[in-house]
Formats: structure tokens, C-alpha cells, sequence
């Protein structure tokens, strides 16, 4: 299911194609282990865990920018 490739061509900036994780949330875009509570929110219940896409990102040293296209 999480099959996709990946390149960061300059320093922040991040390039994704395959089938992962749609970044709607921050709880989608992180791990469990850094997330400070057990439950989740609505949010990340009415959203697809898993599609099919490409996104492009930046993340500087306060704040991360994320947009893509995403399939069924």
C-alpha cells in the first residue's frame, strides 16, 4: 500500500509519486509517536489514509507547505 518514490532535489523541497499517505492533517503527515494524544481527530476519520498521487513540498525551518493531486 505504501509504494512511492521520492526526491528531494535542494535542501527543503520535496518531490512524491506513488500510492502513501494524502497530507489533508497534521496527524496524517506525522507518526504516531510524535503525536501527544491517543485519540484522533474527526478529521483524520472522513479522509482516505491511503490514494494514489503526486505532491510537492517546502519546508522551512518553522513551517512545512504541501499540495498535490490525488486519485481514487
Amino acid at each position: 500500500r505504501n509504494l512511492y518514490v521520492q526526491v528531494r532535489p535542494a535542501r527543503g523541497v520535496l518531490l512524491q509519486a506513488g500510492q502513501f499517505n494524502v497530507p489533508f492533517s497534521l496527524e496524517d503527515m506525522q507518526s504516531t509517536n510524535a503525536i501527544p494524544f491517543a485519540e484522533r481527530s474527526l478529521a483524520a476519520s472522513l479522509t482516505s489514509e491511503f490514494a494514489v498521487g503526486i505532491q510537492g513540498g517546502y519546508s522551512g525551518k518553522r513551517y512545512t507547505v504541501r499540495a498535490g493531486w490525488f486519485g481514487k
